[in-house]
């Protein structure tokens, strides 16, 4: 993958962020679709859609976060802080500082790839960037749209006349500050699974299909979830993908500083924080008041991120009528699909992400 990777500059301390870029599409005003991956995972877990974005006539630009394929590893007194066996002495300013951090560089690479590359601007439904977040990638995006405020002038402006929407796809429910519901499971702390054994069970649970009831989905009532036997007529994504390929996919030189207690860290009450500003108040929508929303969410995947989204749609509905008259934030149930539909069914999935263009 290292042979397609580009390197966007971040700051003057030689911070760079890696990309796949689909390139300009051959015909017209394009979209272009900023993706951010998840956990554990670099961005060649979206190389599946490449290849069908030029007959789609958008642009895809996968996104590494720090850490990851050629991404700058988090350095040396950027993440220490958040390594709290409990929360005595938590360092508030600094777990805000770390998330607004991440936000920060997602604005900075949009406003240098935006320049660098010309993208079409925002033109009612044609043109303009939307913004993906998948799985743990909505830390990124979440903090990106929480604190627009912070972000210098000239980039909120050329931001702005580019960001159409941002989709927040199978959100991890502890990405949001959310606490485990009381019937949650937790494949990597079951008791009747050998503790050598749980990573590779971890592997197969979360890329499973989940036969959530039609109760369940209706009622958006946790306790009615799925939470532990995955639906035996499906295998798992990760099954199915050959050994070679899941080994490349998780890049060995992710040494913990980005997966370990540097995001998994984050104290609770700060990502709540950062959730309700984007999903309650909307305080982008200052800056940027025509962004749309969308909460993305496959109706096979595990407990964790169903669980997040029927939150965050929760959230949603709660915002205040001045809040609400800003454009909308919209839930969209995607059927049938587990967590990884990228790689299942990547048609299928391209179709899903650009259906709102």
């Amino acid at each position: 993958m290292d042979s397609e990777l580009k390197l966007a500059p971040i700051d003057d301390q030689g911070t760079v962020l890696a990309y796949q870029d689909s390139g300009p599409p051959s015909t017209g005003t394009y979209a272009t679709y900023v993706l951010i991956h998840g956990y554990s995972f670099h961005s060649g877990i979206f190389g599946r859609l490449i290849p069908l974005a030029n007959d789609a006539n958008v642009r895809l630009v996968c996104l590494n976060r720090r850490g990851f394929a050629k991404s700058t590893p988090l350095r040396e007194g950027e993440f220490e802080f958040l390594c709290r066996p409990n929360n005595d002495n938590i360092d508030i300013a600094a777990h805000q500082g770390f998330v607004r951090a991440r936000g920060s560089e997602i604005a900075t690479f949009l406003h240098w790839f935006i320049r660098a590359e010309g993208l079409p601007p925002r033109e009612g439904d044609a043109g303009g960037v939307t913004l993906v977040g998948w799985s743990f990638g909505n830390l990124n995006v979440i903090a990106f749209l929480a604190n627009t405020s912070t972000y210098q002038p000239a980039h909120r402006e050329l931001i702005g006349r580019h960001l159409k929407e941002f989709v927040v796809w199978d959100p991890p429910h502890f990405t949001l500050g959310l606490k485990d519901p009381e019937s949650s499971y937790h494949p990597t702390t079951d008791p009747d699974v050998p503790t050598d054994k749980r990573q590779a069970h971890f592997a197969q649970w979360i890329s499973s299909f989940f036969p959530h009831s039609d109760e369940a989905l209706a009622t958006r009532d946790p306790v009615l979830l799925e939470y532990k036997r995955p639906n035996p007529s499906k295998a798992s994504t990760l099954s199915r993908m050959p050994p070679e390929t899941f080994k490349m996919l998780l890049d060995p030189r992710n040494d913990g500083k980005s997966e370990g207690p540097g995001v998994l860290g984050v104290y609770f009450p700060v990502l709540d924080e950062q959730v309700k500003k984007v999903f309650v108040e909307r305080v982008y929508a200052e800056s940027w008041p025509g962004v749309k929303g969308r909460i993305l969410w496959g109706t096979e995947s595990q407990w964790m991120v169903v669980y997040g989204a029927w939150y965050l749609e929760k959230l949603a509905k709660s915002a205040s009528l001045s809040a609400q008259t800003h454009a909308p934030i919209v839930s969209v149930p995607f059927s049938r699909v587990n967590h990884f539909p990228h790689w299942d069914d990547p048609e299928t999935t391209l179709k899903a992400l650009v259906a709102s263009n």
